[in-house]
Parts: C-alpha cells; structure tokens; sequence
C-alpha cells in the first residue's frame, strides 16, 4: 500500500468496510474517559442530530466532526490504532447502547438501523447476515478491564460486579437513551442513524508504525504522544506474563516509573525513556559501536525486534540504573561519599545527557565502585566535558571523545581522555574569555565545577534551584561604569545563588548584596537566610567592593584553576 492514505469518512463506512476490524494495541495507554466526556459528546451528538428539539430542521447536507484516526495496518491486515482509540472504544459503547435499547421493536427504520449498527459492531459472513466475531480488540496489557469491554460489546449487558470506565459510560448511554426514547420515540431510529452517517471522522492509514507515531506526534497537541517506554512496557510485559510474574513486573514497573519521573527531566520525551537511553548506551558501549550519529532509542531496540526485551535480566538492569541515579541524585551518603555525590551533582547538571551516559556505562562494568578509581573517572569525564564546552561547544563534538572512551570501558580497557589534548594552553585561555553567557546551561556546568572547587563548599541538594547571579549587577553596567562592557558577562562576574535570594538581590549594588549573601538582610521583620553558596560568602566577608578589576581578577584565578584542572588530566596539549 501506499506510505499514507488520508480521507474523510462516514463512521458507517469507516467502521462497516474495515472488514479485518480495529487492534488497540498493547502499547496505548488505558481507556480513560469519564462521563463527563461522554455527557459532552452526548449533548453535541443530540444538538446536531435532532435539531427538530429546538424546533430546527435537520441539514442533510451538514456534516459533525468527530476528530482524526491514526492507524496503519499489522501484519494481520487490522487497523493497528496509534492515535483515536479513545473516540473509537466510545462510539462502539454507543451503537451498542442504541443496538441494545432497539431490541424486540419491528418498525423498518429501527431494524434497519440495527442491521447497520450490527455491522459497525461484528464482521460478519460475506452475506452480512451472521455475526463471526466483534469489530474491535485490545490488548492493552494494563488493563484489567478489557474483558469487560468486549463482553459489553457481545452481549449488551453490564453485570453488577462490573466497574469499569467502559461498564460506567455504557451504562450512561443506557440512561440516556432510555430517557430520549421516552421523550421523543418517534426520533429513535433517527439520532443512531443521523451519527452513523452525518458523523464523520478523519482516518490517516500509514504503511508502518513509525510513521504513525510521528504523524500522531505531529497532530496532537493535546496531551502526550506515545512514548518509546510505553511500546517496551509490552514487551516485557509479554514476558513476564509467559513467566506467570505479570502482576510482579506491573508493580516494578510503576515503582521504575515514579523513579525516572522524579529523577529524569530529558527534553522532548518521557522520563522513562532517558532509562531505555542510558542502557542503550550501555549496548553500545559493549559492542565497540562508537558511530557518531546514533539511532533513536525505538529504532535502536526495534532493528532486533526487542530481542533485548525478551531476557528477564534487562529488566534487572534497567532497576539497577535508575536506583543508582535515584540515590546519586537524592544524594544518598550511605552509598557514596560527599566527594563523589558533588561530582555527580555537577555531571547532572551538565549542559547535555552524555556524560551521565558515560557514568552509566562506568557503573554497569563496574557494579561494586571502587571509590579512588571512580572519582578518578568522575573528574576524567568532567575534565573533558569542560574542555569541549569551552574550546569545541556542541553536543556533536562532545560525542567523538565519550563514545570512543565508553566503547573502551565496555570492552574492559582503560580510558586515556589525553589524547583529546588538542588545545594548549593560550587557547584555553583565548577560548575561556570568549566563553559567553549566550550559552546558560554550559556556563551552569562551568559554575557548578567551579563551586566545588572550593573546599569549604558543602554538599548542596540536587533540589536546590540554583540560578546565575551576577555579582556586579547587569543593570547597573547600564551608564557604562565598566570601561569594557563584555566584563559584565565573564564568568568571573557569576556565581551559582539560590534562586530566590538571587531574585532578591539581582540588582542592587555590591555593598548591598553582601548583606543578602550573608544573610543579613530582614523583610517584614523577618530574617532572610545567606546564600550555601560558600565562593559567594567569602567574597562577601572579605571584599568591600566588586569592581572590573575584582571581576578580571577573579576570572584569571577561575582560568588558572581549570588549567590546572585540565593538566591533571594530561588534556592540555604541550608546546
């Protein structure tokens, strides 16, 4: 078949000519509407089809939308449903409602309606006659109310012991049904068959999954898109199911997933799938891959067919990264000392995800972390990422580095970061004063770095929010009392500060902040606590003023150290 096929579509066409039916696959998330949604829908679909009401005459040649469908075809030729499975499962509880109420009545236009809805419903015989099976099925692994759903659809009952959105919503359509029938009979047959025809919907039928999740992601602007976990939930679901351990692995799972959603912040994705893009690395790593261009993480597990999925000890692995990244970032000092958790604190905060990935890959060789050896490569990994950010910005450059040295760790090698030594000393140094506040988040990692270089820095939680405070405030450069207006960006004019306390003191003059750094400051009678932050706090003990020159003074002392820094790591070039 074509790549993509877009139309517009009658729901009794699209639902009677599907002949294969509708799959929502095990990938969706749960049905999730609520009688709210259904009394909206409800009311709309009354408004539009039984104008007469209001005393208005019906429009044939007025059509109600009911939204797009994104679908494309399994290899069983069904209608693999990526985006419009919650308005197709409630529109099926619909006509079976209006099939269900229409029972036992032999007017022609209400058994004619019936056969129409019968066929939406069940595939039939090539005669249309005898009902083989129903139209649609789920297999949505989660959810322990499918069978509730297709036993509605079947027999158009809803025992007492049923409680699920599916039962309650039918159960509302029932009601109100009944109350319409009651109310205007003669208009019956005419609101189901008015939806069948006058409804329609906009299905998008593509060639692959892929396509229809992008199309999907591409469309929806009104909640979140399946993401890469929510398919690889399946497959270990499968799994584990096989092994008689489903319900086991659905609590792990949630209990993995309220870890990532606290920890994991990546852009543009799902928590989770930050954990599937650590063990990729991990994969990588393993196999010596170090091409620079690397595959999502979907496409990465998909090339295999999630064979990786399919071995019970992954799972045990995915757990295993993300408690080590839960108790790293929630700083667990049973696990690790301060000195480590300050250096994973400042590679968390990193301007990009690829040296916690390198961290990850480090911690999966090396389960039980000898403490010398892996501040050794935390501050090696550092190093390097401060090196690029300042002489070759860019994730992209970052890459050739981290992957070359991650597929040494995975084959049980050393590292040797001194051979991306490729910048001596002057141009560090000419690379550093250039280094701009244009690119925040690397001068944080920069910040950061630099904070912890003092000794008397304590150990500052992950959950603090720290922003750039400039010391000699950007607003009162304004009458150009800096002889060089650039000054006022350099990193020896910033530090880290609480975000609050920087809001406070963002624009006062140096004599003024002090008293805020130090916590000598009252609002309302109330005593405003001083900045953690222990740089800052010297400089407010020891300086009656911040000027250029302190700025200038302060930046070289920054350089020299991350020189030295650097050299620690043979990742200065001699000359």
């Amino acid at each position: 078949m074509a790549e993509l096929s877009v139309d517009q579509n009658q729901v009794i066409r699209y639902f009677q000519d599907n002949k294969k039916g509708f799959l929502i696959p095990d990938y969706q998330r749960p049905y999730a509407w609520s009688e709210e949604q259904c009394r909206t829908l409800w009311n709309d679909l009354l408004a539009f089809a039984i104008p007469e009401i209001d005393g208005e005459e019906f429009d044939e040649d007025r059509d109600y939308y009911l939204g797009s469908i994104v679908t494309f075809r399994n290899k069983e030729n069904k209608a693999e449903v990526i985006d419009g499975q919650q308005r197709i499962t409630t529109l099926m509880l619909l006509l079976r409602a209006f099939y269900e109420s229409s029972t036992n009545m032999l007017d022609k236009g209400t058994i004619s309606m019936r056969n129409e809805i019968a066929k939406c419903i069940w595939r039939t015989d090539e005669f249309g006659i005898e009902k083989i099976g129903l139209k649609i099925t789920t297999e949505i692994a989660s959810e322990e109310d499918k069978e509730e759903f297709l036993q509605i659809l079947d027999e158009g009952k809803v025992p007492q012991n049923y409680k699920s959105l599916y039962s309650k919503n039918y159960l509302y359509f029932e009601k109100q049904i009944a109350e319409f029938k009651e109310k205007y009979p003669t208009y019956f047959a005419y609101f189901p068959n008015r939806i069948m025809l006058h409804c329609v919907l906009f299905p998008i039928e593509t060639a692959s999954q892929d396509t229809a999740l992008l199309i999907f992601s591409t469309l929806n602007d009104r909640g979140l898109p399946l993401s890469d976990s929510d398919i690889f939930y399946s497959k270990f679901y499968k799994v584990f199911k096989e092994r008689n351990e489903k319900d086991e692995f659905v609590e792990k799972w949630k209990t993995l997933s309220k870890i990532c959603d606290a920890i994991f912040h990546p852009n543009n994705a799902a928590p989770m799938d930050e954990l599937f893009m650590k063990y990729m690395y991990y994969l990588r790593a393993t196999s010596g891959e170090t091409n620079l261009w690397t595959k999502g993480v979907r496409s990465y597990f998909e090339k295999e067919n999630y064979k990786q999925f399919k071995d019970v000890g992954v799972f045990k692995m995915l757990q295993d990264i993300a408690f080590f990244w839960n108790d790293a970032i929630n700083q667990d000092l049973t696990r690790f000392s301060e000195e480590v958790l300050k250096r994973l604190s400042i590679i968390y905060n990193a301007s990009n995800l690829l040296p916690s990935h390198f961290v990850t890959v480090y911690f999966l060789m090396n389960m039980e972390l000898e403490e010398n050896q892996f501040l050794g490569m935390l501050d090696k990994v550092i190093a390097c990422t401060l090196l690029y950010a300042i002489c070759r910005p860019g994730q992209d450059y970052l890459r050739i580095p981290l992957y070359n040295e991650m597929a040494k760790i995975g084959s049980g090698k050393a590292t040797d970061f001194s051979q991306y030594a490729e910048w001596d000393e002057q141009q560090i140094r000419t690379a550093f004063i250039q280094f701009q506040s244009t690119r925040n988040q690397a001068s944080k990692f920069m910040l950061y770095w630099w904070m912890y270089q003092n000794p008397r820095q304590e150990l500052l939680s992950n959950e603090m929010k720290l922003n750039i405070e400039h010391i000699f405030a950007k607003n009162r450069n304004l009458e150009g009392i800096l002889e060089k207006k650039e000054s006022i960006e350099l990193l020896g004019n910033k530090s880290l500060m609480e975000n609050k306390l920087n809001i406070r003191a963002s624009d006062y003059r140096f004599e003024d902040k002090k008293l805020y750094y130090l916590g000598r400051r009252e609002v309302k009678g109330k005593k405003i606590a001083g900045t953690q932050v222990a740089d800052l706090r010297e400089l407010a003990e020891t300086c009656e003023t911040f000027t250029e020159t302190d700025i200038l003074a302060r930046n070289n002392n920054m350089l020299q150290a991350l020189i030295d820094y650097l050299r620690r790591f043979e990742l200065v070039k001699e000359v």
